[in-house]
């Protein structure tokens, strides 16, 4: 199942469900995804980002600081994307 969550004043975060918690695309702020976590009883299990832009990983090193979850991006933006794990 794929739930949005609003962030800033017009995006979205994608949380999709996955064995054993969720998959958090594209985190561009922290705090609405946390108080979804939080608000659903969801454990965060990894981030994928999509690109390097600040509304699409803004929310990357809180999340990944508080959850220890895993953080997906592509090889080539390593160097634009905080806190990458597996790329």
């Amino acid at each position: 199942m794929i739930h949005p969550i609003p962030i800033l004043k017009d995006n979205y975060v994608w949380a999709m469900s996955c064995e054993g918690g969720v998959i958090i695309i594209d985190p561009g702020d922290a705090l609405p995804v946390i108080d979804w976590l939080n608000e659903t009883s969801q454990t965060l299990k990894a981030i994928l980002i999509t690109h390097h832009h600040q509304d699409h990983i803004g929310g990357v090193a809180e999340l990944k600081q508080k959850t220890g979850c895993l953080v997906y991006g592509n090889k080539k933006d390593e160097h634009r994307i905080p806190n990458l794990t597996h790329s």
